[in-house]
């Protein structure tokens, strides 16, 4: 499995696309990067290339998908919109503990 830079990731691959979905680290809303083709896999090559163009389609989904997320400076977690409070920097969780 490749290193994601949510806690969860999934991907779905149909009819020689490849498509993959990043969750928030706190409520688990979605966001689903753009479908890629990919190469289909009969042969040995073609089950390595397979392997390439997935990694190249995962770094690719990963770095359209980082756009849709902000990191908190406290915790490190990766969030959706709702769940940022941008005047600190910090996920709502790590806001709300910021007076203790």
């Amino acid at each position: 499995m490749a290193e994601t830079f949510t806690k969860r990731y999934s991907h779905d691959s149909t009819e020689g696309h490849l498509q993959f979905t990043f969750y928030c680290d706190i409520c688990h809303r979605e966001y689903t990067a753009p479908a890629v083709e990919m190469p289909g896999k009969e042969s040995l090559f073609q089950s390595w290339m397979w392997q390439k163009a997935y990694k190249a389609a995962f770094y690719e989904a990963q770095e359209d998908a980082m756009e849709h997320f902000n990191r908190c400076v406290k915790c490190k977690r990766w969030v959706c919109d709702e769940d940022f409070s941008p005047d600190f920097g910090l996920c709502v969780e790590c806001d709300r503990g910021k007076g203790e």
